[in-house]
């Protein structure tokens, strides 16, 4: 039967995919039969921050930029227009159809969060409420099958205006497909199939085991199988084709992201707790805490936050779903080597996961992959990992339930003396473990402190400078206080290095860096090597009058020490320029604005003679 409704499910493909160039689709030589499809990918026309209607007169002027489809906005890195989740656009593309086509449709997943499609100036599907601010507009997601227009002169003029305020990703992440009407409309109905007869079978499955497990309650696996199995009956209404929406047409789309994040994070947290359950001594206790804690966590933050914080965890919350079935898995096949009872099956099952929710994963972030267009409707083959599974425990279970049914009385006192045998070795071993755990953690911080320092001067190097920034930057930010910066470079340091050699070069930037740093004293005052023979003096709390008056304290400095510089006759002794800048930080300005305005200022001072400390 699931075999049936996945080979059915998938929908012809055709052999050629051509892709939209320049915002132009050409489908002249697709000869559409009635299971063919095409997904409509590649270009489009882009205008950002603007909700552009059929006919206007920005329609028919050239867009101002190209954008491929289906992508979100936050992962195009050429637009940047695109990196923020949130905003609005329109989309256009030109579709250039073959003469005397068949009746058409257009399959659309998703647009988040909200959308509205015309063709040929005909509304042909919508979605939620597009608006150009949060407040006007309302998000929703419903997959909907959408008749054609007639085509003009073989040509569809699609526009697609979409808006996101809600949600940590916006735009078309989803393909949209056209095709013959009956073959899309097909399609549809065989996928809201498979997910009926999915969440159904996890739903039964899962209330059996909780009857199994109110029968006898001294074994918590059927119950923590039970979660499972209602988990992903849930998961299944609520992806794909979603079709909790037609179930409870009332239910609001916050209450259906929360469902749907939800009940994978249930999941998550009941599995480790059902592998522990089956395999107690291979399975590290405190591995399976984290991740049922964590899971629980996550499912804490789904239920208070609003979806537009919790879903920029969605790689976090994908990084752990992939690594706990890949560690799982490894785990149960330390006990299927240890020859445990039933650990065969739940490795198929373990396994099944693993690799659908990796190929998910993957498909999610690579759109180009070759399986992320092998169905019409969705890309995503967790559902049958999760199948697989489910049978696999389901077998598993019965097996040790009639098992322990027969032998329950008779090995309770080897059970007993196994398991505080058991607990002594774990604790044995977590002791260790944390022991090993402290040096390591001694050893990581050593080797932090050490790759922080500059070999030649024993200051700090420029990646210690660039974290100290980032730091001193948000709390400035925080505390609206200016945050001031010295870019020091030490005067013909070149000729220095060439006419005394490289070794008295290390010596006078050692000089140099000691002489800086009497100078700047405060706790909180941070001094590196930026690069070569310039310093760096990061002074948070220091207004530019301050700052400038450090400069001059350590160009006055390094005049006052007179170390000869004979390859100079203009300059017979070492000096050195100083470029000074001062900023208070801005959630809309960059830190690398502070680095660049000091740069600037230290080229001045170069430029204007050398020895001398040039404020931005």
């Amino acid at each position: 039967m699931l075999a049936l409704l996945l080979f059915t499910a998938c929908a012809t493909q055709s052999d050629h995919q051509p892709a939209a160039e320049g915002g132009v689709l050409d489908l002249t030589a697709w000869e559409p039969s009635a299971g063919d499809t095409v997904r409509l990918e590649g270009e489009w026309r882009y205008y950002p921050r603007q909700l552009l209607s059929p006919g206007d007169a920005d329609l028919a002027a050239p867009a101002p930029a190209l954008t491929p489809i289906p992508d979100t906005w936050s992962r195009n890195a050429d637009l940047p227009e695109l990196r923020a989740g949130h905003g609005f656009a329109t989309y256009a593309l030109t579709v250039r159809l073959p003469p005397g086509s068949r009746r058409l449709a257009l399959r659309m997943i998703t647009v988040s969060t909200a959308f509205r499609l015309f063709a040929n100036g005909a509304l042909v599907a919508e979605a939620g409420e597009v608006a150009r601010d949060a407040s006007d507009a309302r998000p929703e997601y419903r997959p909907q099958v959408s008749a054609l227009p007639a085509p003009q002169d073989g040509t569809l003029e699609l526009v697609l205006q979409a808006s996101n305020f809600h949600y940590a990703r916006g735009g078309p992440w989803e393909p949209i497909w056209i095709g013959d009407w009956e073959a899309i409309r097909s399609a549809r109905e065989q996928r809201i199939a498979l997910a009926l007869f999915l969440a159904g079978s996890f739903a039964i499955i899962g209330l059996y085991h909780l009857v199994l497990w109110g029968a006898r309650r001294n074994d918590r696996s059927p119950l923590y199988f039970a979660v499972i199995c209602l988990g992903m009956a849930l998961r299944g209404l609520t992806v794909e084709e979603v079709f909790l929406t037609d179930l409870l047409p009332g239910v609001a789309w916050s209450t259906l992201v929360r469902l749907e994040y939800g009940s994978l994070l249930i999941i998550v947290a009941a599995t480790p707790l059902f592998l522990y359950e089956l395999f107690p001594r291979e399975q590290p206790r405190r591995l399976i805490l984290f991740y049922t804690f964590s899971a629980l966590l996550g499912l804490l933050a789904v239920s208070v936050l609003p979806p537009d914080l919790f879903s920029r965890g969605l790689a976090l919350l994908q990084a752990l779903c992939v690594s706990a079935a890949v560690i799982g898995s490894i785990l149960v096949a330390r006990s299927l080597a240890r020859r445990r009872e039933g650990a065969a099956l739940f490795l198929i099952g373990l396994s099944a996961i693993a690799l659908t929710g990796i190929h998910d994963v993957l498909v999610s972030i690579f759109r180009s992959l070759p399986t992320s267009h092998w169905l019409v409707t969705t890309i995503y083959l967790q559902p049958f990992g999760l199948f697989v599974f489910i049978l696999s425990q389901a077998v598993l279970l019965s097996r040790r339930s009639s098992h322990a049914f027969t032998e329950l009385q008779e090995t309770s006192k080897e059970l007993q003396a196994a398991h505080a045998a058991l607990d002594a070795r774990a604790r044995k071993l977590e002791e260790r473990v944390a022991g090993r755990t402290a040096e390591l953690e001694q050893a990581n911080l050593l080797l932090a402190e050490l790759s922080e320092i500059d070999s030649v001067t024993s200051i700090g190097n420029r990646r210690f400078f660039e974290d100290e920034l980032r730091r001193a930057w948000f709390d400035q930010l925080r505390r609206k206080t200016p945050l001031s910066l010295l870019l020091v470079d030490i005067d013909h340091f070149k000729a220095y290095n060439d006419h005394h050699g490289h070794l008295a070069g290390d010596h006078l930037l050692r000089a140099v860096a000691g002489a800086v740093e009497r100078c700047a004293r405060r706790p909180t005052d941070t001094v590196a090597r930026y690069g070569g023979d310039e310093l760096v003096v990061l002074l948070p709390n220091t207004p530019l009058e301050g700052a400038s008056r450090l400069a001059g304290m350590i160009r006055e400095s390094l005049e006052s020490a007179a170390i000869p510089h004979r390859a100079l006759e203009v300059a017979p002794y070492v000096t050195v320029s100083i470029g000074v800048a001062t900023l208070v930080p801005q959630g809309d300005v960059e830190r690398s604005e502070l680095v660049a305005a000091a740069n600037r200022a230290l080229y001045s001072a170069k430029q204007a003679g050398r020895n001398r400390v040039i404020a931005a």
